[in-house]
């Protein structure tokens, strides 16, 4: 919180949220993937257009580890779309090759 800007805070909440996906704490990773987005709203203009597809990424693979596969769908839905957004093509096409690498918890089949 000393040093860098609040998305520089939002992409930590995104690698929290990412690795309580890997050990199994669906709490943890709900609680940082929506950090993520509220830091994201609360600073529109500190986020790259990588930042939002990103932190609805994350809230899929929350959700889908929690079972709930209908909100889970959504956002998994919403990162593919917002990532086909993003503008340069290097960072789009990090974004897509995190979208499908597991786990996905059966979300994708």
């Amino acid at each position: 919180m000393q040093v860098g800007n609040p998305m520089n805070h939002g992409r930590g909440e995104h690698l929290i949220a990412r690795t309580a996906v890997l050990v199994g704490s669906t709490e943890v990773a709900t609680r940082h993937a929506a950090r993520y987005l509220e830091l994201i709203d609360t600073h529109p203009d500190l986020a790259e257009d990588w930042d939002r597809a990103f932190a609805h990424e994350a809230m899929a693979r929350a959700l889908a580890m929690a079972g709930d596969r209908d909100r889970a769908r959504s956002e998994l839905l919403e990162a593919e779309k917002l990532c086909s957004l993003i503008a340069e093509d290097e960072e789009r096409v990090i974004v897509e090759t995190e979208l499908v690498r597991e786990p996905w918890f059966g979300l994708r089949s």
